[in-house]
């Protein structure tokens, strides 16, 4: 099975860039066609061992001889389902996955999408959640995998409505994999129990991730034609307060018409730098059970440090679109990573950084995805799982080996990055992509009387400039409280 899944893969990518090469006329990896040659970062890693074997583990000749149907999100059905109307790169890698699922396991794969409100989610009457409760309802095993809204995802777990994965008998899935999230999978355990999985077949998470873009020529100008910010990133010397740094060196915005930074002044920025700076809403432990920390002194130090940031600083644009950095007027600009779709015809030399740490001593990069990545599940009344995860499993595999290196090509690599040592950063802060507990249990957290998750005190405290921080998260946390008692009982009954 191992041998087949390589063999056929590699035909279908091949010829998949094959056909991409000819219609750009260019050579992946570079920016004028040219072969690429680039030495390996050692302290990027997103270069693992070639030798590595990370084929799936599945039955020699395995044929399934059935239908999966799968729910997706209108919004985001092309995570799954190829445009034939185009001949985009990234509907023939759609195409080339889901071909190669359902050749080597003897499937058909039957998307069904609708429609699923980002703000109003199952509490709205979004048709999407509708259908699922349908489903839940009559028992019926209309769907064998459901392409959830992560953020709202998590009520269902306590309406008991997915199987917990890890009890599964002769379950495909291994996390272990490098095409599964393996972050995710651990912080979103409790009690040994996991309902979702996170991997790349979930394109969302790459593009809503968010990051800071950085225009090449203005770092150039005003920090100097040494700086490396890539470099930087690896050494781990990307602070906030280098950022700062370099923000200030731009000067007032207002009077030379250009700014160190701009964003929007929502969640689109701020959420990626509370994240990135590592903001906790609750703090995990492998020997006792979670623990709100909303109150904690870091929380209001990185929040406070933020709104002064977005409303007092002279060298911060803040708007609702990135105007200035399409114009080449922002050294910076932070946004999701899908933003590079609207740079294609700009005359401007840039590339793109996770949030930076908050200070040397933070472990890590915190990059994360806004809260309307997609996460899989599989709903109680599916009457084979067993069989699901084999197929979650290869395709998880092929959209590694096909779909995310197509959305590198096409959007972060020929059509936008350009170079090597800039599209590298691409696969670093995909796969540093983290998501905490607080993070992905924000919605159960919240107080219901406002309908706001955990993280969104902090979000609003920024984005609308509130002075009244300690006493809106005292005044919360003890609901908080409440509600993480309700959750962890949903785990440990």
């Amino acid at each position: 099975m191992k041998r087949f899944i390589k063999r056929f893969s590699a035909l279908l990518l091949a010829l998949l860039m094959l056909l991409f090469a000819a219609a750009c006329g260019k050579k992946p990896g570079t920016e004028d066609g040219s072969d690429a040659t680039s030495e390996t970062n050692s302290n990027n890693p997103a270069h693992t061992d070639p030798e590595r074997d990370d084929t799936p583990d599945l039955p020699e000749n395995m044929n399934l001889d059935r239908t999966v149907n799968i729910l997706v999100r209108s919004e985001f059905k092309d995570e799954f389902v190829p445009d034939d109307k185009t001949a985009d790169v990234l509907s023939a890698a759609m195409f080339a996955r889901n071909s190669a699922v359902s050749e080597t396991l003897g499937v058909k794969l039957n998307f069904t999408d609708i429609a699923c409100d980002e703000f109003t989610g199952p509490y709205g009457g979004s048709p999407f959640h509708a259908a699922i409760v349908k489903v839940m309802s009559a028992g019926s095993d209309t769907y064998q995998i459901i392409a959830n809204f992560a953020y709202f995802s998590v009520s269902y777990i306590q309406q008991g409505y997915f199987l917990e994965l890890n009890t599964l008998k002769n379950s495909y899935i291994d996390i272990s994999k490098p095409y599964w999230n393996s972050n995710y999978y651990s912080e979103a355990a409790l009690n040994g129990k996991n309902y979702y999985l996170l991997g790349d077949i979930c394109t969302t998470a790459m593009t809503e991730a968010e990051v800071i873009y950085y225009n090449e020529t203005l770092v150039k100008n005003y920090l100097g034609e040494d700086v490396d910010l890539l470099q930087k990133v690896y050494d781990k010397e990307w602070t906030y307060d280098y950022l700062l740094d370099c923000i200030a060196a731009v000067g007032n915005g207002e009077e030379t018409g250009v700014w160190g930074m701009s964003a929007t002044n929502s969640s689109y920025s701020v959420d990626g730098f509370l994240a990135g700076l590592g903001l906790t809403l609750v703090k995990t432990s492998a020997d006792a059970q979670p623990q709100v920390t909303v109150t904690d002194s870091h929380n209001i130090d990185i929040t406070n440090a933020l709104r002064k940031l977005y409303h007092s600083n002279a060298s911060m644009y803040v708007a609702e679109a990135g105007e200035p950095f399409r114009k080449g007027q922002s050294m910076f600009y932070a946004d999701y990573m899908k933003y590079a779709q609207y740079l294609t015809n700009e005359k401007i030399s840039y590339g793109m950084l996770p949030f930076p740490l908050w200070d040397e001593n933070q472990k890590d990069y915190y990059p994360t995805s806004h809260d309307a990545y997609t996460v899989l599940g599989i709903p109680r009344t599916c009457e084979k799982p067993e069989e699901i995860t084999a197929v979650l499993e290869l395709m998880a595999y092929e959209s590694r080996q096909q779909v995310r290196p197509a959305l590198y090509y096409k959007c972060y690599s020929l059509r936008y990055l350009g170079t090597n040592e800039k599209a590298m950063m691409f696969d670093f802060i995909i796969d540093k992509l983290s998501y905490n507990f607080g993070y992905i249990y924000s919605d159960v957290l919240k107080n219901p009387s406002d309908d706001l998750g955990a993280m969104h005190i902090f979000r609003y405290d920024v984005v609308q400039n509130k002075t009244d921080l300690m006493t809106q998260v005292y005044g919360q946390a003890g609901v908080y409280k409440q509600n993480l008692k309700k959750l962890l009982k949903a785990f440990y009954e």
